[in-house]
């Protein structure tokens, strides 16, 4: 096993950092990210590229933050879900409230995304934001779930007698 004073594995394989942490903390912790990530495309509106290439960045710099976050807290369903809260319209709602302004009654531009409830309307990309969290509430306490298990499992296959 890998030294646990580096935080990479403790004697049962499992890194005691994800279970160091609240699901509160990891849910807190992806929609503070969630909220940086959409100020940033706040603040890069003005210099947005007619031909996509602003949302080919954007899209790249989103799959370096969930990286991070999946590599710092141990964690895929933190990552998977902020993911999922940024496409199913959590990141368009967003992107109008952090700017205290009421999302427009009809998104023209979300037209035809895979992931979003169609028409994209302001209800749609709220009810998204809605969903998103409540999905990402789930998969970290499912994720929570699965690794205490699987951390018993282990423990009692190790111990002697077990």
């Amino acid at each position: 096993m890998a030294d646990s004073r580096l935080g990479l594995a403790s004697s049962t394989g499992v890194d005691s950092r994800l279970l160091s942490r609240t699901p509160l903390e990891l849910v807190v912790v992806g929609l503070f990210a969630l909220g940086i990530w959409t100020e940033m495309d706040i603040v890069g509106a003005p210099i947005r590229h007619p031909r996509g290439a602003y949302n080919d960045f954007w899209y790249l710099g989103l799959v370096g933050l969930l990286v991070v976050l999946g590599v710092a807290y141990r964690s895929v369903a933190l990552p998977f879900g902020v993911w999922l809260l940024s496409t199913i319209g959590g990141e368009d709602a967003l992107y109008f409230y952090l700017q205290l302004r009421t999302p427009p009654k009809r998104l023209p531009w979300l037209d035809g995304h895979l992931l979003l409830w169609q028409p994209p309307t302001n209800v749609s990309v709220t009810a998204g934001l809605a969903a998103g969290v409540v999905a990402l509430v789930a998969l970290v306490l499912l994720e929570r779930e699965l690794v205490v298990r699987w951390r018993n499992a282990v423990g009692r296959r190790a111990s002697p007698g077990g």
